[in-house]
């Protein structure tokens, strides 16, 4: 049975994109892979935006993800998502970083904990992309490119966007 041209050109293409978004990086020796940073493209006038990465520890100590800088945004922190007494999800600062503890992978998503960037520059357009400097407690400082996906998250594989 022959393929199409272009289903084999989408196919090609889709594993193409898949293998650009995928960043593995070794933070200089401190045993730290960080994977797909990426971020929801965002309104027009949008004040604030995230960044998500999966960050896996595969070194013998545990390590914390102390900051993120970038020019992208006014203000970058670390959040976490927390839903109160009242059913009402908030977002607040976390203090002293992110536990990476040896040997886990930290999974950096919608409604949990992420990125925050506050007082964006301008928006972030789908397709695009801009460094990130991710600062660590036990090792240096690693800068990862973020790429701007689509504003209704990333698809789940049934073709809905996802959180």
């Amino acid at each position: 049975m022959a393929i199409p041209r272009f289903a084999l050109l989408a196919a090609v293409g889709s594993v193409v994109t898949a293998l650009a978004s995928v960043q593995t990086l070794a933070a200089s020796g401190a045993g730290l892979s960080i994977e797909e940073p990426w971020a929801r493209a965002t309104a027009p006038n949008a004040p604030t935006g995230a960044v998500y990465v999966s960050i896996t520890n595969t070194a013998d100590e545990a390590d914390r993800l102390t900051g993120a800088e970038g020019d992208v945004a006014e203000r970058i922190e670390l959040h976490d998502t927390e839903i109160d007494d009242d059913g009402v999800m908030r977002m607040r600062e976390i203090d002293g970083g992110i536990p990476l503890p040896p040997g886990e992978t930290v999974e950096l998503a919608p409604q949990g904990q992420h990125i925050m960037l506050i007082g964006l520059d301008g928006p972030l357009i789908e397709g695009e992309s801009f460094p990130l400097t991710l600062s660590f407690e036990q090792g240096d400082a690693v800068t990862v490119e973020v790429n701007v996906e689509s504003i209704h998250g990333r698809s789940n594989g049934n073709g809905h966007g996802g959180n």
